[in-house]
């Protein structure tokens, strides 16, 4: 039985599962802030699919852009309609009912998240214990290399979300903005004249 192979093992084994426990946590914290988004703002400017930040939920990505229409939609009715417009009122419920369906998912997948974690906490003492049976150079040795492993890991997986995150709110955004609203410099109108 050749003791570099299995503690190597073992070791691969522990640095997956911390691999996959700190995806978790990353997904969690950005569900997390998702919520308190939704929670405290009206409007959608700052959030982002969960799909760019490796949420693979195709429930929740939907009601995310679902959501994120019908405050295109909102918007566009609300410039040429008053706010007891019956269209704008019915966009506002499908708003408020989509926006509910979205925390619950939001709160569903927090809970699923915190329970895998603790799976996955569950297994890395199992190893742990494994570890802690290796000679001590070997488990000094794989210590620090999975540290370094498991930091540029997370580093690299932040800096790949941080992009495409920014690559996706980008290309929400509209392309035009008002700068200034338009002001009417006589007291007529210019056209139609009136005889």
């Amino acid at each position: 039985m050749n003791m570099d192979n299995e503690s190597k093992q073992v070791f691969e084994k522990m640095a997956q599962l911390q691999d996959e426990k700190a995806k978790l946590v990353v997904q969690s914290k950005y569900l997390v802030n998702v919520k308190e988004y939704l929670d405290k703002n009206y409007g959608l400017d700052e959030l982002i699919v969960p799909s760019s930040m490796g949420v693979d939920d195709p429930m929740l990505n939907d009601l995310t852009k679902d959501l994120m229409k019908l405050y295109t939609d909102r918007t566009e009715m609300a410039q040429y309609s008053k706010e007891k417009n019956p269209s704008l009122q019915a966009i506002d419920l499908k708003i408020a009912a989509t926006k509910t369906a979205l925390i619950e998912n939001i709160k569903s997948a927090i809970n699923s998240n915190s329970i895998a974690v603790k799976d996955i906490n569950s297994r890395i003492d199992q190893i742990s214990s494994k570890i802690s049976e290796l000679p001590e150079t070997q488990r000094v040795l794989f210590g620090i290399e999975r540290k370094f492993k498991l930091t540029d890991a997370i580093y690299t997986y932040l800096l790949q979300k941080r992009s495409e995150a920014q690559i996706t709110q980008a290309s929400t955004l509209p392309d035009n903005e008002i700068l200034d609203k338009a002001m009417s410099e006589g007291i007529s109108p210019v056209y139609p004249k009136q005889d």
